[in-house]
């Protein structure tokens, strides 16, 4: 696997992506963990998400699946707030009002809270 530069950040990325947006739908969970673990054993270190991705079922699938085995170390994740996730006027946008309980909520579904 290749790695590169995130920016000037200093992390180490992978080349390739996991992108999850059908985890805790179509792709049920016992998929979605060998998923996960052939990526990772292919050197894939970041892992894609969001916190519209089936009303946020992916992002808990995704936190079971890290939480095993101490993989959430082995990885980096990212995850969207931008999209609504319901109907009042601040629950969409990059407003700090929706980022900050955007991430707040991914990270609980995420298990890294």
């Amino acid at each position: 696997m290749q790695y590169r530069r995130l920016g000037r950040s200093g992390l180490m990325v992978s080349g390739l992506t996991l992108g999850t947006m059908n985890f805790g739908g179509p792709t049920d969970d016992a998929t979605a963990f060998k998923m996960i673990d052939m990526a990772l054993d292919q050197g894939i270190n970041i892992l894609d998400c969001a916190n519209v991705y089936r009303d946020g079922a992916s992002e808990k699938v995704l936190g079971k699946a890290l939480a095993r085995d101490g993989k959430r170390e082995k990885v980096l994740l990212t995850s969207k707030a931008f999209l609504p996730t319901g109907t009042a006027p601040n629950t969409s946008g990059n407003n700090r009002h929706n980022l900050i309980n955007s991430c707040l909520a991914s990270l609980k579904r995420l298990q890294c809270d």
